[in-house]
């Protein structure tokens, strides 16, 4: 919700619906389930977004709280899909995990994607680890990087 460019962005409407409805709306094709990681300031506005969890968390960053919400809802290799990438493609989303697991990658995220559709899949552990060396870092693939650059 603090967007610097344009505050409250996720629950602008769209033909009358928030913006972040019509991302649940798609992330749901995939049968997935879908959970939020939000701020503890922005929790209200997200409330009655039908989703199969939200975790409440760290007010600055993004990493920490995706890496909390792994272990509430008990999630090994979570997706993140940032709230303005509404025209993510689920079968897109289903090859990328069918190329995760193959490969036995620890970070993967598609890129040269038009805006709209992109989003990153990160083994927990390797998660924890940029978390225990990066705070409150926006872009989580820059600490992936990063990680993996060093672990090379």
């Amino acid at each position: 919700m603090n967007s610097s460019r344009l505050p409250g962005k996720a629950m602008l409407q769209i033909r009358g619906k928030p913006l972040l409805w019509h991302l649940i709306t798609r992330l749901k094709q995939t049968g997935l389930p879908v959970y939020l990681a939000v701020p503890e300031a922005d929790k209200d506005s997200y409330k009655d977004l039908d989703v199969d969890g939200i975790h409440v968390g760290h007010p600055n960053d993004p990493m920490r709280r995706m890496l909390a919400a792994s272990h509430e809802f008990g999630i090994e290799n979570p997706i993140r899909v940032n709230h303005d990438k509404i025209f993510i493609c689920p079968n897109l989303v289903h090859e990328a995990i069918t190329l995760f697991e193959e490969t036995g990658a620890k970070y993967l995220h598609p890129t040269g994607m038009t805006d709209g559709l992109s989003f990153e899949i990160i083994d927990r552990e390797f998660l924890t680890r940029a978390c225990e060396r990066y705070q409150n870092i926006e872009f989580i693939s820059y600490a992936c990087k990063a990680i993996a650059s060093k672990d090379d």
